[in-house]
């Protein structure tokens, strides 16, 4: 068929001068691992792009789980009773505490366990009419039940406790809070209290049986024996006191000998930390060796070594043979900075470890003298003790006589010695007076109120937090999701996943509704940037076959052959779009033209080019794909397609061909074997890397003329680069 053929259809285009052929090769693009820069942006990206699921789904997932916490969660009603524990205990005397009860913090939390003690709680529950509570009754065990819902709300700094219980049934949680506050008080402080009164009473009666005995059995002063003499002692001490103050000096001696050799062990561990005190040095901080990579020596050599590995990767592109002198010189180049670079690294963290040994030094300096200064005061305190335990021994031994192992007897010591132990009871007793007229150091604030209001606090935080979930749940969903099928969420995507140049980004030009966005100008400009980074790669003259192919349907193919060849067109050359998507065609509709006879009929030879192309009112012939018939499969062979493709070629100085995807049909590889450049188009959002990365192996194994990637779906940002 002669070019004239189509002459009165198809107008003369414009001559195109041809630039020299520029052809660009890149080079592959190495896999960035795991955890470096863009990794966590992917989530982020995935939520966007998701964000309508994210907020219906989510949504109504998130009300279902609150809506279900809420349920499961109900609201309670709360009482509590405040009891006042005061931080000292008033005495009206001063008695010294050996238990160590006087401790604010120790005696607050004996009193909070106390509350909660079993034998409170079974106190508590013997009263009939709390027993007969159901909320007790249903229990199989109310005691321990009581244990686990009572709760003893205190705080650092606060003198007070609140026993707290919920329940449904307010008017029994208060009666039950109540009875727990009165058997507290009753078991606890009555009882004590009615034990030190049974003491005073005893004491009594045993101080008067001791003055009779001691009336009756007094002997007469003899008449050559002056009377008993006191032995000397210490001022207003008796031998009760003497006893009990010579046993709390000793349990002091025994304390101040235990801290002293406590204190000397310290000393002798100080001492081997300090005759190595690189041991106490601390681990480097974090981002030490990081914060290393900015000085300026290393920052240099790292430098360098980009430059000369840059150098040898080019080396080595251009001459695959490693052991060439020039990459050998350039490997040793590179080793003998890297060694380098790790003595000025080590060099940086020993001049920053020197400045922590002085630091360290001066800390096990402080340390030293304070053990030394602990050491002289307890070494004082061990000799007031001591003196004081000679001068109470000897008292003791003056008062009551010495009678071997056994046991002193009453009525075998003096009569002033015997008035001394009397005296001594009468201070005990006098003190217990005291005690018991002291006041309480644990104090009934306030007992439990019926509450008016359920307490619903925890059920909110429990909806809240179940509303969370849900939103959480869906949002980890569509990120598994997105991540396993890897979307190309922008251009830079798609850079990593295949080899070939990206020819251009193209903006969105239509909205969901079908409305035109504000970037439709921009994309006409961005078309003819992907023509004319098509045409740069062209190296030889002569008519050009484009053939656009995607991984799979819907990204974008049609559209950019559609526009691809009126760009062509306006550039003032001949073009023809052909469709051969020859199982499911569609740019036909596009431009409104019946598809009864086009590049089926074309292969199988029922028409031939004049009468299957058809010249539109824009500038372009199209070749609509024709009629699918299994008929039309035998056809399609490597000499058929070629035939046809090569008197497409002649016939016209750009031919457009829309095929299929390339992972779905076996012919767009046939088709792009003849030729002269294949487009690959991604659809951001839309396509997968995976697939895409695929297809583009598939498609350089073609080795058209000219390959490239086109995304479409860019942003503005992506478009301009």
């Amino acid at each position: 068929m002669t070019p004239t053929a189509l002459q009165p259809r198809i107008p003369d285009a414009l001559p195109v001068e041809v630039e020299p052929p520029r052809v660009y090769t890149v080079p592959p693009r190495p896999v960035e691992p795991a955890g470096e820069e863009g990794a966590g942006i992917a989530p982020l990206a995935y939520l966007r792009y998701r964000w309508a699921t994210v907020l219906f789904l989510g949504g109504t997932v998130a009300a279902l789980l609150g809506a279900l916490a809420h349920s499961l969660i109900p609201a309670k009603y709360m009482t509590y009773s405040i009891i006042r524990v005061s931080p000292q205990d008033p005495k009206l005397y001063f008695n010294e505490d050996p238990q160590g009860r006087s401790d604010a913090s120790s005696y607050l939390n004996t009193q909070a366990q106390l509350i909660r003690s079993h034998f409170v709680l079974t106190a508590a529950i013997s009263d009939p009419q709390v027993a007969a509570l159901p909320m007790l009754r249903s229990q199989p065990d109310p005691v321990r039940f009581l244990e686990e819902e009572l709760v003893i709300e205190k705080s650092d700094g606060s003198e007070l406790l609140k026993p707290k219980l919920s329940g449904d049934d307010p008017q029994a949680i208060t009666l039950i809070v109540n009875a727990i506050h009165e058997a507290y008080f009753k078991e606890v402080f009555e009882r004590d209290l009615t034990h030190k009164k049974f003491r005073l009473t005893e004491l009594d009666k045993k101080i008067a049986d001791l003055q009779k005995e001691l009336e009756r059995k007094t002997p007469a002063p003899a008449a050559d024996k002056g009377p008993d003499q006191p032995a000397e002692s210490l001022p207003g001490v008796g031998p009760s006191l003497a006893a009990s103050q010579l046993t709390r000096l000793r349990e002091k001696l025994d304390t101040a000998e235990i801290r002293q050799k406590q204190l000397q062990e310290d000393k002798k561990r100080l001492a081997r930390r300090r005759a190595n005190p690189a041991g106490e040095l601390a681990p480097l901080p974090p981002g030490f060796l990081a914060q290393l990579e900015g000085d300026p020596a290393i920052a240099g050599i790292n430098r360098h070594v980009a430059q000369m590995q840059g150098k040898l990767d080019y080396m080595l592109k251009l001459n695959p043979n490693e052991n060439n002198p020039g990459a050998r010189d350039l490997k040793q180049k590179i080793a003998d900075a890297g060694q380098e670079r790790e003595r000025l690294r080590k060099d940086r963290v020993e001049e920053f470890q020197k400045s922590q040994l002085v630091d360290v030094g001066r800390s096990l300096q402080r340390e030293e003298e304070r053990i030394d200064a602990d050491l002289v005061a307890v070494t004082i305190v061990e000799e007031q003790v001591r003196n004081e335990i000679k001068t109470y021994e000897a008292k003791l031994a003056k008062i009551l006589p010495d009678v071997g192992d056994g046991p002193r007897d009453f009525t075998q010591v003096d009569s002033q010695s015997k008035s001394d132990i009397i005296a001594g009871m009468m201070n005990r007793k006098n003190l217990l007076q005291l005690e018991i007229a002291a006041p309480k150091r644990v104090v009934d604030v306030q007992r439990a109120a019926v509450p008016m209001k359920r307490e619903s606090k925890k059920q909110l935080l429990g909806t809240a937090a179940a509303t969370f979930v849900g939103f959480a749940l869906v949002g980890l969903g569509v990120v598994g999701y997105e991540a396993r099928v890897r979307r190309a969420m922008s251009v830079a995507d798609v850079q990593k996943a295949t080899l070939g140049p990206i020819l251009g980004a193209i903006p969105q030009v239509r909205t969901a509704t079908g409305e035109p966005t504000p970037d439709l100008a921009l994309a006409e400009e961005a078309i003819e940037k992907t023509r004319s980074n098509l045409m740069q790669q062209f190296g030889k003259p002569g008519g050009k076959v484009v053939v656009l192919t995607s991984a799979l349907g819907d990204e974008g193919r049609t559209f950019l052959a559609r526009e691809l060849a009126l760009s062509f067109a306006r550039a003032g050359g001949r073009t023809l779009l052909a469709d051969f998507d020859l199982r499911a065609p569609v740019l036909h509709d596009m431009f409104e033209v019946p598809n009864e006879c086009g590049f089926c009929q074309l292969l199988s030879g029922e028409a031939d080019l004049p009468s299957a192309a058809r010249v539109l009112p824009y500038g372009i012939a199209f070749l609509p794909a024709g009629p699918w018939s299994d008929v039309v499969r035998q056809y399609l062979s490597a000499a058929r397609i070629a035939a046809a493709v090569a008197e497409l070629r002649d016939q016209f100085d750009y031919v457009i061909v829309n095929a299929h995807p390339v992972l779905s049909v076996a012919e767009t590889a046939l088709v792009g074997r003849t030729a002269d450049a294949v487009l690959l188009t991604t659809e951001k959002y839309e396509s997968r890397l995976p697939l895409v990365t695929r297809a583009q192996e598939k498609l350089a194994a073609l080795a058209p003329e000219a390959f490239g990637v086109v995304v479409l779906g860019a942003s503005r940002d992506e478009c301009l680069q």
